[in-house]
């Protein structure tokens, strides 16, 4: 189980995605994240739609803060530590092309299955 993040276009093609895993290997929570909370802050009521702009700006601001991630890395083995900074990288890179989506600077659509 685990989070999937998705940025699609009109017709369904893929132009993001984003896969973490409710383990260990959870980059998200190395940030002190949580996709459970992103999403009860982004919904109005149960089951509704997810306000996407709501939800990418907790994700905006949870992964700015490096410190938390460094210290939550601090301990791990090098191999680790290097595994969470590539995903760390990845997510972001997704969470910029989400906004890009919200801005209108790219067509298409997001989708969070959590």
């Amino acid at each position: 189980m685990g989070a999937d993040l998705y940025i699609e276009d009109k017709i369904g093609n893929n132009l993001g995605y984003f896969r973490d895993s409710y383990n260990d290997s959870n980059v998200f929570w190395k940030f002190e994240g949580s996709y459970w909370e992103m999403i009860e802050i982004a919904t109005e009521e149960i089951y509704s739609e997810v306000n996407c702009e709501k939800a990418i700006s907790y994700m905006e601001e949870k992964l700015a803060n490096d410190e938390v991630f460094e210290k939550n890395i601090s301990e791990l083995l090098e191999v680790e530590k290097e595994y969470f900074k590539k995903e760390a990288k990845n997510l972001k890179k997704f969470v910029k092309k989400a906004r890009a989506v919200l801005n209108g600077k790219i067509e298409g659509k997001i989708i969070f299955s959590v």
